[in-house]
């Protein structure tokens, strides 16, 4: 059986957002800061992904294995479902 975690992430993208196109597929793979898992989101919420700011996102949490140099490794990410800039103008200093 599988499970599914839902996972939603408040936060700043932490450093470049990697666009590529996989199988005719969009993807934007990225980092938030204070998490130190990958988060991948494919296709039409690929281009959703800001290059650069503050963001909410729901997702999932996808745990694979593959091999690499022969050996069996795993990976856990985050595979996005949502996501959306907070550009909201608030004063970071003082947002209340």
């Amino acid at each position: 059986m599988n499970t599914l975690s839902v996972v939603t992430v408040i936060g700043d993208i932490d450093g470049p957002v990697e666009r590529k196109v996989i199988n005719e597929k969009k993807l934007a793979e990225f980092k938030v800061s204070g998490i130190a898992l990958r988060i991948s989101a494919w296709e039409g919420r690929a281009d959703q992904v800001p290059d650069a700011g503050r963001i909410v996102l729901q997702g999932y949490l996808l745990t694979r294995t593959y091999q690499y140099e022969g050996k069996e490794r795993q990976s856990t990410d985050i595979r996005v479902t949502n996501v959306q800039p907070l550009d909201s103008g608030v004063d970071t200093d003082n947002p209340f």
